[in-house]
């Protein structure tokens, strides 16, 4: 598979072009924002760095926080990674809690800056198992084999695999999955790396495996969320050219208990045709989660896949019931028929809301979804953002229990005054939209950043946490409050934010596990070294939820659509309504609309109401159908899919309907009635029946679909090849089976084997599992021991190299020896020391030679050194006030002290000594190696420096002297154009290089010269021109 990088990079920085300035709209100047996708860590062809001054840093170091700056967040530094690219991606989940054992996990890249070692290809973590009060930073590598070219790991998501019944944080594990792409060749995105590690941080646990799914041909996985107990999902788009989305593919992960490994496959791959715009494909923000059952999931994204060439992104759903055995979908939602949307950009009809390009989702305790997204104005997919641009963030969520058409309903949680912000100068940030659940599902939480539109004048640079909480089952929320607003550290600095998919609940006291990114304070670069820190007290309580923000239910009475005929007189059956707050509110109902009785035609009446926070009910309409003669033609109901279904006992019945129609009303299949007479769990042949009446109460005929419900037999997959070939004597670990059944999750097998890994043979390993009703199932793997081909281990006894002094005999230490099939073979070394000459100097080898029953020969050799202590000689040469001294000292010496007649020391081999004043000098060199020291070997020298020059010496003024970190050097008067400046301490020891200075420009008439890492003393500043040379004396303070 080939991907042109260069072409990708134009996707992964631009994915729908560049910003675009827009009209002037109510005196304030409005900007369209389009998608930025920093997925790599380089520039798009002719992307543009913006200037510093425009960026988070700048303008955050300049900023005064009101309020004197207290301190309302608590918050710990974890771990760090070589750049900010961790974490750019807002649908990558990177940090993890489970309630049960206290714990918090944070997946990051490495930092070569705190570990030489490593590459920002490789991952680290950072855990708390306190509840986030103490933390261990930096655990790791996770994945050793990830580096920077072929295997350039990105982008690690995280989640907690807690056992059944554990409550002890060290027995659980976390599993990650991340991107990898071949970037030192050229490449894109190749497929995934995941892994596993316990929470005590043993390295023995952590593990690794690189995944090419779907030939290569995917983008990067995001949305990491658990499943029922032990499964694990994550989804990823599908990309033939590394750029456009094909499809959405969903990766399952089952816990292995023989590995303790996640053993990860695709699920599903959904192609829900996504709109071609400009050649690009229109979906981004793809994000999932699962409820706490884990039977119930949601994929969401915002894309275009209803080609009404409206231009804009809408909310898209999948769901599954059954834990994810089947997906229905795509459902779109379009978001000019939700009326309060409208109502918030002003009403207009010709607007075109759309959504932002960040997803957040959980799914609560009944199942639905509460996907969130900024939403505003825009077309050609872009939002127009700025002063004035009417921007709020919504829940997107699913009431069951409402009328057909209003099912679906989005939820303002707050205005939003700001939009994207210039956070480096490569890098922006949006408002990022987060959502984090109660383990229970009871309670959900909204997070985005939003800056202070009167400090940062529309642009969303300084952007602080807002959070919201809402309660499902009162639907009741929280206040909206801003937690870093007024913070000493974090006021306009929450960068990209990060929830945990779940919260820690103690008692009353829901604590979101939150983590902010902060940018290098001294360049501000993404490309510079980013400190991670966990923020301690994201916190509400149950006395907090006291809004009310969930609007009434409307439920029609009686038919819909109703028939009368002409004349006949009509009388409205009504609508109830019931409110999460107020209770029943049917009075307060509002009908709009008429029926002409007298008249044929097709009439329509509106249902609204209002409760008393003045939340509006989603409209419902009744048809009413006048008729010239009675209607007496009953409708007819056809069935969606098979007439008879077969499924497993265990998994959910999802029904695929059926529809309606009638000659008079039409399509009547939402007046469906659905009984069925299914016991969940019990085998059997069942009924469903579907019924109708139309709106002259004519009933069609029943229609019936029969379930059968079986028990099917678990299912045994083996982990790796069928086939094992391995060597005699080594350490055999079985890759186990993934064994699972519908009924009763997870099984763990009885597992049977003859395995003799000491003796060459075939064997078989036997699982088998039973689920109590059918026969065991039954999976073999074949094993094959083949002969022993590892040769001897040989350990050398003492020192290598060994060394002799001249002349002196040489004492052997011996060696061990190990095999993996014979064990101990230390008697059967053979030792050959014939070359040894301990009477001349030279470097000699000894060799070692075993072989073990199979015939594997080991060899191992020792240097033996025969020597002396050094001669020290040496010589040099002498320009000006500097001399340069060469080593040249006999017997391989490995230590040197050079001592000057000034009382100075020098520990270098080849030192250079710079003298200051004319004069007579000496030094003497002592050379020493293993065998000992020589006697001094020392020479006399003459050095000439030229004096400070007259001319010079009123030119330079330096200051402020004593001084700590800089020394300025001010251009005085000169008749010279340029200078030499270098720095020496009192060893003669150039300490700063020459640095050219160039005056002719008076403006650039001082100099100042970095002092950072200069240890406290007295240094010398040497100004060299082309004709003459001073020198100044400086004093440096700790």
């Amino acid at each position: 598979m080939n991907k042109n990088l260069s072409v990708a990079l134009t996707l992964v920085f631009a994915f729908f072009g560049t910003s675009i300035f827009a009209g002037n709209t109510n005196g304030q100047e409005q900007v369209r924002m389009q998608s930025p996708f920093y997925y790599l860590e380089t520039l798009a062809p002719g992307q543009q760095s913006v200037p510093f001054e425009e960026t988070h840093l700048y303008k955050k170091q300049n900023r005064v926080i009101a309020g004197g700056g207290e301190r309302n967040v608590s918050s710990v530094q974890i771990g760090s990674a070589g750049n900010l690219f961790t974490i750019i991606n807002n649908e990558v989940r990177s940090l993890a809690a489970n309630n049960d054992i206290n714990s918090v996990v944070f997946i990051h890249r490495s930092n070569p800056d705190e570990f030489p070692n490593d590459n920002v290809g490789q991952y680290r973590y950072d855990v708390s198992t306190d509840g986030g009060d103490n933390w261990t930073s930096d655990v790791g590598v996770l994945n050793p084999s990830g580096n920077n070219n072929d295997l350039a790991c990105r982008y690690p998501n995280v989640a907690i695999h807690n056992p059944q019944g554990n409550v002890d944080p060290n027995n659980a594990y976390l599993g990650y999955k991340g991107a990898w792409l071949p970037f030192g060749a050229g490449g894109t995105w190749d497929g995934t790396v995941a892994g596993t590690a316990r929470l005590d941080n043993d390295p023995t646990t952590f593990s690794e495996t690189f995944y090419g799914y779907n030939n290569n041909e995917v983008l990067i996985a995001s949305g990491m969320s658990n499943g029922s107990q032990g499964v694990f999902w994550a989804v990823d788009r599908a990309s033939q050219d590394g750029m456009n989305t094909d499809g959405i593919i969903i990766y399952q992960g089952f816990w292995n208990p023989t590995s303790n490994d996640i053993n990860w496959v695709v699920n599903d791959i959904i192609f829900p045709n996504f709109y071609q715009s400009q050649g690009n494909s229109q979906v981004t923000a793809v994000n999932m989660a699962f409820d706490p059952s884990g039977q119930y999931g949601w994929v969401v994204m915002t894309g275009d896949i209803s080609t009404n060439g409206r231009g804009v992104l809408n909310p898209i759903f999948y769901r599954t019931q059954d834990g994810g055995n089947t997906w229905s979908g795509p459902i779109e939602l379009h978001l000019e028929n939700f009326p309060n949307i409208l109502d918030k950009l002003g009403g207009d009809p010709a607007l075109t809301p759309t959504t932002g390009f960040d997803s957040g989702i959980a799914v609560d305790i009944n199942g639905n979804p509460h996907a969130t997204f900024i939403v505003g104005d825009g077309n050609d997919y872009a939002i127009t953002t700025g002063q004035g641009a009417d921007l709020a963030i919504y829940n997107f969520t699913y009431f069951s229990n409402a009328t057909s058409g209003c099912k679906w309903q989005a939820i303002k949680i707050a205005d939003v005054e700001t939009f994207r912000g210039q956070i480096t100068s490569d890098v922006s940030e949006d408002n990022r939209p987060q959502v984090s659940r109660s383990p229970d599902g009871t309670k959900i939480f909204y997070g985005w950043g939003d800056s202070d539109v009167n400090v940062t004048g529309g642009t969303n640079d300084l952007p602080n946490l807002h959070v919201r909480g809402y309660d499902v089952v009162t639907g009741l929320a929280t206040p909206v409050v801003n937690f870093t607003e007024g913070d000493q550290v974090w006021d306009g600095g929450a960068l990209f934010t990060l929830f945990s998919t779940t919260t820690l609940v103690s008692g009353s006291t829901y604590t979101i596990p939150t983590v902010f990114a902060e940018l290098n304070p001294f360049t501000g670069s993404d490309a510079d070294p980013t400190n991670f820190h966990y923020i301690q007290n994201i916190e509400f309580s149950d006395s907090d939820f006291t809004e009310d923000i969930t609007p009434p239910v409307i439920t029609l009475n009686g038919q819909n659509p109703m028939s009368i005929v002409v004349g006949d007189p009509f009388t409205d059956p009504g609508a109830t309504a019931n409110d999460n707050l107020d209770g029943n509110i049917t009075t307060s109902i509002v009908v709009d609309g008429t029926v002409d009785v007298s008249t044929a035609g097709s009439y329509t009446l509106t249902y609204s109401v209002t409760d008393a926070a003045g939340n509006e009910a989603c409209e419902v309409t009744r048809t009413v159908n006048v008729l010239a003669a009675p209607d007496v033609t009953p409708p007819t109901i056809s069935l969606i899919g098979a007439d008879t279904i077969t499924i497993d006992a265990c998994s959910p019945f999802i029904d695929p309907g059926a529809t309606a129609n009638d000659d008079v009303d039409g399509d009547i299949s939402n007046s469906i009635i659905v009984t069925n007479n299914i016991v969940p769990g019990v085998e059997g042949t069942y009924t469903v029946e579907y019924d109708v009446s139309d709106g002259a109460g004519n009933a069609a005929t029943t229609v019936t679909r029969v379930v059968i419900l079986v028990n099917n037999p678990p299912m045994i997959t083996l982990v790796g090849s069928a086939t094992l070939n391995v060597e005699a004597c080594t350490d055999f670990v079985d890759p186990g089976v993934i064994a699972y059944d519908n009924c009763l999750g997870i099984l763990t097998p009885t597992i049977t084997s003859n395995v003799d890994i000491n003796t060459p043979g075939n064997y078989t390993i036997t699982y088998e599992v039973t689920d109590g009703v059918n026969p065991p199932v039954i999976e073999t793997r074949d094993v094959v021991v083949n002969p022993d081909v590892t040769a001897p281990e040989i350990t050398l006894l003492g020192d290598n190299p060994a060394y002799v002094y001249l002349g002196d005999a040489y004492t052997e230490e011996g060696a061990t020896a190990e095999d993996n099939c014979d064990g101990n073979l230390d008697g059967s070394i053979n030792i050959d020391d014939s070359a040894l000459n301990t009477s001349a100097r030279g470097d000699y080898v000894v060799t070692y030679t075993v072989t073990d029953a199979a015939g594997n020969e080991a060899t191992k050799t020792r240097t033996v050194i025969v020597n002396t202590e050094p001669e020290a000689r040496f010589g040099f040469t002498v320009s000006g006030g500097q001399v340069s001294f060469t080593d040249s000292s006999l017997y391989n010496p490995t230590s040197w002290l050079w001592e000057f007649s000034d009382g100075t020391q020098n520990s270098n081999q080849n030192p250079v000594k710079t003298h200051f004043q004319s004069g007579s000098y000496s030094v003497c060199l002592t050379a020493t190696n293993i065998f000992g020291s020589s006697d001094p070997t020392c020479e006399d020298y003459d050095v000439a420096v030229g004096i400070n020059d007259g001319m010079l010496v009123n030119a330079f003024a330096l200051y402020p002297n004593p001084t700590r970190d800089r020394i300025f050097i001010e251009l005085i008067s000169s008749e010279v154009d340029y200078a030499y400046i270098s720095a020496y301490n009192l060893l003669g020891e150039q300490v700063k290089t020459k640095e050219r200075w160039d005056f002719t420009d008076l403006s650039n008439a001082t100099y100042s010269m970095n002092l950072n890492g200069f240890a406290e003393g007295v240094y010398f500043i040497k100004i060299q021109t082309e004709d003459a040379m001073i020198t100044h004396r400086i004093v440096v303070l700790d």
